[in-house]
């Protein structure tokens, strides 16, 4: 062959190429299968068509078809997709009609076809990944010419996927548990596992097969201002993928508290005092506010204590509310059981006795001719001779009532 003729070969096994490339790009945007169109191409091209080869060319042929029964393309090799085995194109120089067949084997060994049609072979299901598949097509003209080729490969593994992490809540709390959730999938089916390593303020704290963190947990726990978000690695025993939740910021916990009264009765003029505890998960210091009401009025709001000479009567309802707050933010609002004001008993008078008929002195003065009493009640009784004005004109200066009595 000339240098001229090796040319012009070599440019219409290029031009054929081509046309080849274009008739699979066709294929990929029409209805129209590739195959169809490469095979409508060549009778085109060949000599039962158009010849538009040169002579020359034709008896390369029987080295391209060779060529093009080696060239299998195989799409689809990750699992669980099927292999398929396609031949370009199969010829032969003396017309004559062709037979293929399609021989598989996994491992070395023996399996059948899932499908097969035409110049297509399909094997789905029968292998695994790290399994090596070989196919082989042969073809045969039926007058004892036959040609074979064989492609293979080796299946390989599809990772899993992982297509979401998500956390059970979006506001956190000191003590709070905290759960996450994986949505994940292997194209294999494989059976995946799943581990779960949770980060506190940026360290690890707990790797394992937990999907839940424990707030709570003097090792492992978080707390007011920590940031919290979980690493999950999912396996399917050959190949990992990792994928991180969001991020959440433990919020300020609000403070609690409870209250209560006297149980005892309570009196006009009584204090009442209001019973308070408090607790905050953050450890944080707590002060609290009350609201005093009497008969559903609010009488005062400054103090811990109530005062019954100024705030509240008998008969009437006494109740507290108290409202915590951690410096921050206020707590839940707590009221206490009500108190009704009982009656007071009225003050006894004090009562002294004195024996009818009987005065009591507390001073005696007597002289020749009259005397004088002073009594314990502050009056004065005098008696006997008058002639002086001794009984009638006895003093009264100080204020003393006195009673005269003749002698």
């Amino acid at each position: 062959m000339t240098e001229h003729e090796l040319a012009l070969t070599l440019v219409a096994l290029g031009g054929l190429l081509l046309a080849g490339l274009g008739a699979e790009w066709l294929g990929r945007r029409t209805r129209v299968p590739g195959v169809t169109l490469l095979v409508i191409l060549g009778v085109l091209a060949g000599p039962s068509g158009l010849s538009l080869l040169p002579a020359q060319a034709e008896t390369w042929m029987p080295i391209l078809s060779t060529v093009a029964l080696m060239v299998c393309g195989f799409t689809g090799i990750s699992l669980p997709q099927a292999l398929k085995f396609a031949s370009t194109t199969v010829t032969d120089d003396d017309d004559d009609s062709l037979t293929t067949t399609f021989a598989w084997t996994v491992e070395g060994g023996s399996v059948s076809a899932s499908s097969t049609s035409g110049l297509t072979s399909t094997l789905a299901g029968a292998f695994a990944a790290g399994d090596a598949v070989v196919c082989t097509v042969t073809t045969d003209d039926g007058k004892g010419g036959t040609d074979s080729a064989s492609a293979g490969t080796t299946i390989t593994n599809t990772a899993p996927t992982v297509s979401a992490v998500t956390l059970d809540k979006s506001t956190l709390y000191t003590n709070d548990t905290l759960t996450a959730s994986v949505t994940s999938s292997d194209p294999e089916g494989d059976t995946l596992t799943t581990t779960y390593d949770w980060y506190v303020a940026g360290a690890s704290v707990q790797n394992g097969t937990s999907d839940t963190l424990n707030g709570a947990s003097t090792s492992v726990g978080f707390d007011k201002s920590d940031d919290v978000y979980v690493i999950v690695n999912v396996t399917d025993g050959i190949d990992t993928v990792t994928s991180t939740s969001s991020t959440l910021t433990v919020s300020n916990t609000p403070p609690g508290a409870s209250v209560t009264l006297s149980s005892g009765p309570v009196y006009t003029n009584d204090t009442i005092p209001a019973v308070v505890s408090t607790d905050d998960d953050d450890g944080d210091s707590v002060g609290v506010s009350y609201a005093w009401y009497v008969d559903g009025s609010v009488v005062a709001e400054t103090s811990s204590t109530l005062d019954g000479a100024t705030d509240f009567d008998k008969e009437q309802e006494v109740y507290v509310i108290i409202t915590p707050n951690d410096g921050s933010v206020d707590g839940s609002s707590e009221t206490s059981s009500s108190v009704e004001i009982a009656n007071s008993l009225p003050t006894a008078p004090d009562v002294e006795l004195v024996e009818e008929g009987t005065t009591t002195f507390a001073q005696l003065a007597a002289s020749g001719h009259h005397s004088c009493v002073l009594e314990s009640s502050g009056g004065i009784e005098c008696w006997g001779d008058d002639t002086n004005g001794g009984v009638s004109d006895a003093p009264t200066d100080d204020g003393r009532t006195f009673l005269s009595r003749g002698g």
